[in-house]
């Protein structure tokens, strides 16, 4: 974890930096359009990475056990127990090719906990439906 924190994350840092300086820098539309890639593999992978360490819990702090409350009263809810939960995310992380992430997220439409998985650094973000409209 210590090569990870220091090797992984700081090179998210280091990058999402450099792309910030440049951005600011930036005269033309052209350029900062350029520089969209980075700011979001970098400040993804920041984000991924910030929230995965302040999620580890040490065995000396219960070892990630999940103590009753509302997390655990929806998780029950949504995927039937917690181990269950558990076989599911394992499941579906298990299928990420290469670079990517697990997370358990909210749906506000079905109210509801899911499973979602996002490629390289992309973080979590909500996912809005577009409906098509027909042209006039």
């Amino acid at each position: 974890m210590t090569l990870h924190h220091k090797k992984h994350h700081q090179t998210y840092v280091t990058g999402l930096n450099a792309a910030e300086e440049a951005y600011a820098k930036c005269t033309s539309m052209k350029e900062k359009i350029a520089l969209q890639a980075a700011l979001k593999f970098n400040g993804g992978g920041h984000i991924n990475h910030s929230l995965f360490w302040r999620n580890l819990a040490p065995a000396s702090e219960g070892d990630g056990k999940l103590e009753d409350g509302l997390l655990k009263s929806a998780i029950e809810r949504d995927f039937g127990s917690v181990e269950e939960f558990k076989k599911s995310f394992n499941a579906k992380t298990a299928g990420i090719q290469g670079s990517g992430w697990g997370w358990l997220g909210y749906n506000s439409t079905t109210k509801k906990l899911e499973i979602i998985t996002t490629a390289n650094q992309d973080p979590l973000i909500i996912q809005k439906r577009q409906t098509r409209r027909k042209p006039h």
